[in-house]
């Protein structure tokens, strides 16, 4: 399983036609994205990261196959011409192979230029998790 995930915690990180990203949103996101015709989607959602009483909020978009860099531009330029919008100059939107836990794109969704990816460190992560499922193939 792979996933393209870009934060959007608040308006700064990620909104869509100049909005916040939330619940009154959705299917106006859905509806311009229209994921039915991406061959790679097969589900959105939005992901909510709680540690020490905050929570980060993250979109995700999964799929069965790998893509290549390329595609992989393509889909932030369909997404910035659809109307998602990002004033964080350092917003990153990455792809990920999640059964190998690494990371495989890591770009300013903003620039779309790529980032050095980051090593993680095995720490012990002590947050709580909940997702919200916007669409499913």
């Amino acid at each position: 399983m792979f996933k393209i995930r870009l934060g959007c915690t608040s308006k700064n990180d990620l909104c869509f036609n100049g909005k916040k990203i939330t619940k009154k949103i959705y299917t106006q996101i859905l509806n311009k994205l229209q994921p039915e015709n991406i061959d790679n989607i097969e589900t959105i959602s939005i992901l909510y990261k709680t540690s020490n009483k905050s929570t980060i909020k993250s979109l995700e978009f999964l799929g069965k196959k790998e893509i290549n860099e390329n595609d992989f531009k393509l889909f932030i330029i369909k997404m910035k011409n659809d109307g998602f919008f990002s004033e964080n100059e350092n917003e990153n939107i990455q792809f990920i192979d999640v059964n190998a836990n690494n990371t495989i794109f890591d770009y300013n969704f903003k620039l779309i230029i790529p980032n050095q990816i980051q090593n993680k460190t095995n720490k012990k992560n002590k947050s709580t998790y909940r997702a919200q499922q916007l669409y499913k193939k």
